[in-house]
């Protein structure tokens, strides 16, 4: 029964493939490869084989396994052939005809040419004869391997051992390094065809030449030392063939390659000179500098094999030979300047070479408990039921293949009795087996410290488990095997350093010279028991040290020590990984080399507790790291982080500063032009009775009107050139504002054509000056989506708008027809660009707007359509270009039209941040079109307010939070627009405000600095009806507000209707005076309120916010005009009581 379930059962048959594609014709479902066509395309009728239809069998089969073959192989059949053949295989051939036999060649050299140049390779034959039907041979099937890299290697590395036991023996001095060096390289004549050792020290004692640019001949291989190439004395500071390869070398620590193809290699540096390897001249050469520590002592010229090509092997192999030899050379210049402690160190070394065998027996066996272990199981049929892939790489086997006792093949045949007792007493005995082995996979590793680990078998631990079923029937077996061969290796090693304490004693000192951390053990009680050269540099120790309890605590801070104490007694606690930050007594030396500030020596100390068999802990094992530079770095990159905050304040207070000089005298040049322009229009349309008395002839009067009007003309010379000057110093604060991402969107209810139709009235004048007629037409869109009140932003968009009609006036005042077009329009979709008019895509990835949702309930979200059109110069594709973008301007039109080319830099801006995108028609004959859309959403009737008042455009002021929106200013004075159709053209605009009935006996409090801005706006208040008291600080302000406030006897009365108060003045600030003011009232010292309003040059909108914040009802920014300030009166001023004001209040 048992042995039926073992039966293999048989696989139903199945279709099979003809893969036979020798046959003609072949197989139609057999996909024929390009080189498979290339052999049936050869006319085989013209070779003695015939048509490959009257193949035999074998020479087919053979065929077929001959192109099958992935590795490189030929067939010969037949002796016609033989003739073009390499005569050895021809011999070859011959042989095996007679014998029958096989035949194979290792390792021949042939010189190939491939790569451009005749290669060096070595090649692997294999000869198999093929038997013909009648027992004689037909032919032969031959297969190639290539393992030149293997030889080279093997040739390379063969020089490395030999020429570090050369070195390794070679006495501590430069002339034994230099001859051992020398020997060692001369046994590898091809790689190594010459070459030479330059120096910049000498060799007794170390002495130095002279300086760094100085470098000695000390060895040269294959030259003689008399040749021109080989100069005794190279002066990097004179000509020589190779100064420059040399500084190039020492500058970047890297291998120079001079090659004779490209010219770096002169082709007469090494003429008449007998060439060793090959016996040809080299075609590269190659400077490798030899460090010690950071500095390069020297340099390694060699000549590189003709038949090879510098590569990444060529550089590990010199590398390689430069391992080799840089620790010898450091550990001879250690040993020189120490000479005055040589024989203590020898002595204390010797102590640490013993203590270091030992320790390197105890880390290697924790090594062999620790390493990956191979894992086998199997049934009782040994037939392989899992096995991870250690055990594959142990055995060599493959995962395919399971057959029956498959790696007992893998073993040594001496070793075979010993598994094969194992098996049975696993399955016949039942019982667990340990046992050792040797398998016939070579062992081959990389060591840690340098060269190769070479064995021709594994030596592996094994531990064998059966698994019994219920029954107590061996079910399976478990195969543990722990892989040896490292440590076997190591300890046949071990015995060669035994053999040889002086060899043990250098290999032990450059480890502990050059270990890149610092390694310390100790004690429970904290008693040195080993610490390498990097502890004792950081700690400040001397090999004397070893043996004492806590040498290295005299070398940490003060503040630090009792940190190093509770990491140490940490690690005895808790028996883990543990780590500390420290500083140590002395400054770090190579900050200040590096241009860091001083600072103390800082180390990263890690340490963790090696325990005993039963747990306890036995020994504390610390590593220390100097992290001084990474500190350093840390500290370096916040200072300049702060200093980067710091410069971006300074800029910014810059740009406050300039914004306010050059606003604040604007303020006397508006009101002066205002007054002006006043004065002169009243008189010029007056039809006063006593004129003609004032003139008493008609040539007189027409002399004074013309007088007059040139005057008029000036002074709207000068408000153009005013508003032209703050147009620019706008555009540069929010320049300002969009750069520090500071300009925000704040929508409010608005009526959009109300908005449009007031803020153009003031181009009225400027209208009328050129000639220009504007239209504003509402397109039909505005009704059918029934567009009432939105919520938007006016301030930002009136800032678009203005800009464009700006821009349409400056550009068609010169155009014979002179018309501007606006239009106002709404839709649902977002509009997009078309073969007439292109918009410009955002910039931004997200809008930072209020409020609007792209759709909210399906109804109420809008894009607002507005289009600005001309008939001015046009734009031509080339101006296209430029336009939108940051300080530029179509040809230079700032020397004609004036501005700062920001304005559609900015406007593009604005409308992104507005949630859309504005643009320029293209292809237009006449003029030009400007169009921008904007999303908005209707406003529900709850936010529609009750009496809306005409929207400020202002850009200084921003949407502040919790605060009094900024009433009009500038852009928002209700005079009429000229050009417009609805406005009288022989009307003068109104400049003036008449006080209402209230406004005679308003009491206004003017706190401002300046002078002649005080002078100004006392002078315009006075002459319009109000008692106005002036103040020049904040100090003073307070002393008339205290003063009128005491001496109020009226009921109803107030002490001041209101304050005008400038912000920058000395003494006392306008916003620690409107403070002072509050809390006045809060103590009742002033009764009631009393309305402030701000009146300054400072517009960034943090500035705005601080001054609403600050007790501020409102704010007005330079320059102003006097409409501004009257309108801020009216809204703000407290009422004026019925009973009549004291005359004498505005003294």
């Amino acid at each position: 029964m048992i042995e039926n379930l073992h039966e293999p059962t048989t696989p139903p048959p199945k279709q099979r493939k003809n893969l036979d594609w020798t046959r003609n014709p072949p197989p139609p479902d057999l996909t024929i490869t390009p080189f498979q066509q290339f052999v049936r395309d050869v006319d085989w009728t013209k070779s003695p084989l015939g048509p490959m239809d009257s193949w035999c069998d074998q020479l087919r089969f053979m065929v077929l396994l001959v192109i099958a073959d992935p590795q490189p192989s030929f067939l010969s059949w037949g002796e016609t052939g033989l003739a073009e053949m390499w005569d050895p295989f021809v011999k070859l051939i011959h042989g095996q005809e007679k014998t029958g036999l096989a035949e194979m060649d290792y390792n021949k050299v042939i010189f190939v040419t491939r790569r451009g140049f005749l290669e060096e390779c070595y090649f692997s034959w294999k000869w198999v004869p093929i038997i013909g039907p009648e027992g004689f041979a037909v032919g032969s099937h031959v297969t190639c391997h290539e393992n030149t890299m293997e030889c080279i290697n093997e040739r390379r590395s063969r020089l490395i051992v030999d020429l570090n036991a050369r070195i390794s023996a070679a006495d501590p001095s430069y002339s034994s390094l230099w001859n051992a060096f020398v020997h060692g390289l001369e046994s590898n004549d091809f790689d190594i065809p010459i070459a030479m050792v330059y120096t910049n020290f000498g060799t007794p004692l170390g002495t130095p030449t002279g300086n760094a640019s100085t470098f000695m001949l000390e060895a040269t291989v294959g030259i003689a030392q008399d040749h021109k190439c080989a100069s005794n004395i190279v002066n990097l500071d004179h000509d020589h063939a190779l100064v420059y390869s040399f500084h190039k070398a020492r500058n970047t620590h890297k291998h120079i390659i001079l090659s004779g193809a490209d010219g770096s290699l002169p082709a007469d540096i090494f003429e008449d000179l007998p060439w060793r390897g090959f016996g040809i001249p080299i075609t590269e050469l190659v400077i490798c500098p030899i460090k010690v520590g950071a500095e390069v002592v020297a340099f390694f010229v060699v000549g590189l094999n003709p038949r090879r090509r510098y590569n990444a092997h060529y550089e590990n192999f010199l590398n390689r030979i430069i391992q080799v030899v840089a620790p010898k050379l450091s550990s001879i210049m250690l040993a020189q300047e120490r000479d005055r402690r040589a024989t203590a160190i020898r002595e204390a070394a010797f102590e640490r070479a013993i203590l270091a065998s030992k320790l390197r027996e105890d880390i290697i066996k924790k090594f062999v408990d620790r390493a990956p272990i191979c894992l086998c199981i199997t049934d009782i049929n040994n037939s392989v039921i899992y096995a991870n892939d250690s055990w594959y790489n142990f055995t060599g086997r493959s995962i395919q293949d399971r057959s029956p006792m498959q790696w007992l093949e893998t073993i040594l045949i001496e070793d075979r009795p010993i598994l094969e007792e194992a098996w049975v007493k696993l399955a016949v005995e039942k019982i667990p087996w340990t046992f050792q082995i040797r398998s016939r996979q070579p062992f081959t590793r990389e060591s840690d410290r340098g060269g190769r680990m070479e064995t021709r078998f594994k030596t592996g631990w094994c531990a064998a488990y059966p698994d019994l079923d219920e029954n107590g029937d061996v079910i399976s077996v478990m195969v543990i095997i722990v892989d040896i061969s490292e440590l076997k290796w190591t300890e046949e090693q071990m015995l060669v350093q035994s053999k040889d304490l002086k060899q043990s004693e250098l290999k032990y000192r450059q480890f502990a010279t050059h270990a890149p951390i610092g390694v310390i053990r100790m004690s429970v009680d904290g008693q040195v028991e080993f610490a390498n050269g990097a502890w004792e540099v950081i700690f400040d120790m001397s090999p004397s040290d070893i043996g004492k309890i806590m040498p290295c605590l005299h070398a940490i801070s003060l503040v630090d020590r009792q940190n190093f104490m509770n990491f140490f007694d940490g690690i005895k606690r808790s028996k883990a990984l543990s780590t500390v930050e420290m500083r140590l007594a002395k400054p770090w030396t190579m900050g200040a080399q590096a241009g860091f500030l001083a600072q103390p020596t800082w180390i990263l100390v890690s340490g963790y507790a090696e325990l005993s068999a039963n747990g306890q802990v036995e020994n504390i094992v610390c590593w220390a790291i100097d992290i001084s530079a990474q500190k350093a770095t840390l500290q370096d990159a916040n200072a300049k982080m702060e200093e980067a905050v710091l410069q971006k304040t300074r800029q910014e207070n810059f740009m406050d500063m300039i914004s306010h000089e050059i606003r604040n005298p604007l303020s006397a040049v508006l009101a002066c032009a205002e007054e002006i322009m006043d004065t002169i229009s009243s008189y010029c349309n007056s039809e006063r009775p006593d004129a003609a008395n004032m003139i008493s002839t008609q040539e007189a009067k027409h002399d004074s009107r013309v007088g007059l009007a040139s005057a008029l003309d000036s002074a709207q010379t000068i408000l153009y050139c005013v508003n032209h000057q703050k147009r620019i110093v706008d555009d540069v604060l929010t320049l300002s504002k969009l750069d520090a991402d500071l300009l925000d969107i704040a929508p409010v209810p608005t009526k959009i054509t109300v908005v449009i139709r007031d803020a153009l009235k003031m181009f009225d004048r400027e209208l009328k000056a050129a000639a220009v007629q504007l239209s504003i037409i509402e397109d039909i869109s505005l009704a059918e989506n029934t567009i009432d009140y939105i919520m938007l932003d006016p301030n930002r968009f009136l800032q678009v708008l203005i800009n464009l009609v700006n821009n349409a006036i400056k550009f068609t005042r010169t155009s014979p027809t002179r018309q501007i077009l606006v239009r106002i329009s709404a839709t649902y979709q977002k509009p997009a660009s078309s073969e007439t008019m292109v918009y410009c895509p955002q910039t931004k990835q997200a809008s930072r707007t209020v409020g609007f949702p792209s759709r909210r309930n399906g109804t109420d979200a809008v894009f607002m359509c507005f289009e600005v059109r001309d008939t001015g110069k046009g734009i031509n594709d080339e101006e296209h270009t430029k336009l939108f973008k940051r300080f530029s301007q179509v040809s230079k039109t700032h020397i004609q039209y004036g501005g700062s080319g920001l304005g559609l830099w900015i406007c593009r801006q604005i409308t992104e941040l507005m949630g859309g995108e504005i643009g320029v028609s293209k292809g237009q004959e006449e003029g030009a079109t400007f169009a921008f859309f904007v999303r908005a959403r209707k406003a529900q009737d709850k936010e529609i307010p009750v009496k809306s008042s005409t929207p400020h455009a202002r850009t200084q002021s921003g949407p502040i939070p919790s605060t009094p929106p900024i009433k009009p200013s500038l852009e928002q004075s209700s005079r009429p627009i000229p050009g417009r159709s609805e406005t009288n053209p022989g009307q003068p605009a109104d400049s003036s405000i008449t006080p209402s009935e209230h406004q005679n006996g308003t009491k206004v409090l003017v706190v401002e600095d300046n002078l002649i801005n005080q002078k100004v706006l006392v002078k315009q208040l006075r002459s319009r009806g109000y008692l106005v008291t002036a103040a020049n600080h904040g100090v003073e302000a307070l002393n008339a507000l205290r003063a009128a406030s005491s001496s109020q006897h009226i009921p109803g009365e107030h002490s001041f209707n209101i304050v005008l108060c400038d912000i920058e003045m000395p003494i006392m600030g306008g916003l620690e005076c409107v403070r002072e003011i509050r809390r006045l009232e809060k103590e009742g010292v002033l009764h009631g309120h009393v309305p402030v309003i701000a009146v300054t040059a400072n517009a960034r909108s943090q500035q705005v916010q601080s001054a609403l914040e600050a007790g501020m009802d409102d704010l007005t920014t330079k320059p102003y005009r006097i409409q501004e300030i009257l309108k801020q009166i009216e809204t703000h001023a407290l009422p004026v009581p019925k009973i009549p004001p004291d005359d004498t209040a505005g003294e």
